[in-house]
């Protein structure tokens, strides 16, 4: 097969899973984007209030990027702002209740979800494919390095 051939059926499929159906996608559901964010702040501040600013240096995004992504978290009731008495100047965001039951519904359907994508694919196959997305991944990381120099 030509590279031309190759890189039109890797373009193709990429696609594709871009398109996969997500469940319960809709206006009153979490995006897999939120969901990963608040996941992120869930393990930045083990459970507690994280500051913003660590938010900012653990996502490698700009402050007034975390501003605006919290904000809308705010709007949809998946986090709580929280201003401290012995920190006025720093604002802290918790993941609020309503998210981490929406989180533990997304995450059981994943579970389930890969499961039966598990048992669909055999365990060769299946560890054939996690070796080769760890491979694509690493080869994503070092161009995003070369990209940063």
């Amino acid at each position: 097969m030509c590279d031309e051939n190759r890189v039109h059926k890797l373009r193709r499929l990429m696609y594709r899973f871009k398109n996969v159906r997500r469940p319960e996608k809709g206006k009153d559901h979490m995006r897999m984007h939120d969901m990963m964010m608040l996941v992120g702040i869930q393990k930045v501040g083990d459970g507690e209030a994280v500051k913003m600013s660590q938010l900012s240096s653990y996502f490698k995004i700009t402050a007034p990027a975390v501003s605006q992504i919290m904000r809308k978290l705010e709007d949809q009731g998946y986090i709580e702002r929280i201003i401290r008495d012995e920190d006025r100047r720093s604002v802290y965001v918790k993941v609020s209740e309503k998210a981490i039951k929406e989180i533990k519904m997304i995450q059981a359907h994943m579970d389930k979800t890969l499961v039966d994508m598990i048992d669909y694919l055999g365990e060769e196959d299946t560890d054939e494919l996690i070796r080769l997305l760890d491979k694509v991944l690493d080869y994503v990381d070092k161009q995003e390095g070369v990209r940063k120099c």
